[in-house]
């Protein structure tokens, strides 16, 4: 090939200013360089959302690294202060066992740092994995979402429940009180004239008159002795009148008195001993004349106007 032929070249030595050798346009070159970078950066986008959606779990990342490590949940426990059992919630993916998200993202942020892991790389991982992003305010949202549904399921535990209960005890606490009430108040015996009574029962002996001087006088009668002894292991409680008739005349005495658990005591009247009331009517055993007489009723029960008489026949009302 002769020297005529060949290409002239650029005396000035200059390139042209499109760059290019041959001195031609090349349109697009810019934009190539432009996209060739977007092309990149979203290459690494999808390598990381491709490494966020691996196999491997965040549980399987965080046994890894604690196997790497060679080091042991209670050991692991006692560096991040976590309970050996949410670190267990943690390696297996059992975050339904852990109260809140926000308390395993904390968790799980602990203790990546603890295992020198990547820590956003495990959040976004778990939030991936879990699928519970929220598009309103995070973990904050989650926190005032459980206080809005506590305090929607308040009123109605207290409706179903504390209510009702606090309704069912103030009744039984009524009832006690006045059960309480009702046994405590004491109603007075009922006052008995035993002047006019016992004048009533003899009205021969009132309405005859003298016969006559010689005639010897009414003899009186013999006095009956009550003697009352209380059981070994009892005690008892007595309000007691003793109707005796001295020189025709009715006299009563009103003792008031406790028995300890084997103490007696004895008492005299002519005409009859009247119970006014008595406390635990099982208790104690009596003696009329040295007769023995039928028990009044079972232990702790209260008897009231009960009497007995030299025939030992009771003419009050037996409670």
């Amino acid at each position: 090939m002769n020297d005529e032929q060949k290409e002239p070249k650029d005396v000035s030595g200059e390139r042209p200013a499109n760059g290019s050798a041959d001195g031609l346009e090349r349109p697009g070159a810019g934009e190539s360089a432009e996209s060739k970078h977007e092309e990149r950066a979203v290459g690494a986008a999808g390598e990381k959302l491709a490494s966020l959606k691996a196999e491997e779990t965040v549980g399987e990342l965080l046994f890894a690294a604690r196997e790497r490590l060679a080091q042991t949940l209670e050991f692991m426990s006692q560096e991040t202060k976590i309970p050996k059992q949410t670190l267990q919630y943690l390696e297996t993916d059992n975050y339904e066992a852990l109260p809140a998200k926000v308390y395993a993202k904390s968790f799980l942020r602990a203790y990546a740092t603890a295992l020198g892991l990547d820590i956003q790389h495990i959040l976004n991982k778990y939030e991936v994995q879990t699928g519970q992003t929220h598009r309103s305010k995070g973990d904050h949202w989650e926190i005032e979402t459980e206080v809005i549904e506590e305090k929607l399921r308040s009123p109605n535990v207290l409706k179903r429940y504390v209510i009702p209960a606090a309704i069912i005890i103030a009744l039984v606490f009524l009832v006690v009180k006045l059960a309480g009430r009702k046994e405590d108040k004491t109603e007075p015996p009922r006052q008995i004239d035993l002047r006019e009574e016992l004048l009533r029962s003899k009205p021969a002996a009132a309405e005859e008159p003298a016969a006559s001087a010689s005639e010897p006088a009414e003899t009186p009668a013999e006095p009956m002795e009550l003697s009352i002894v209380a059981n070994p292991t009892d005690s008892c409680w007595f309000e007691l009148m003793t109707v005796s008739v001295v020189e025709q005349q009715p006299e009563t005495t009103i003792s008031r008195f406790t028995l300890p658990p084997g103490r007696a005591r004895a008492f005299q009247a002519t005409e009859e001993f009247y119970f006014l009331r008595v406390g635990n009517a099982g208790g104690f055993v009596m003696e009329l004349n040295g007769s023995k007489l039928p028990t009044l009723g079972r232990k702790g029960k209260v008897i009231t106007n009960y009497r007995i008489t030299r025939e030992n026949l009771p003419r009050g009302k037996k409670d």
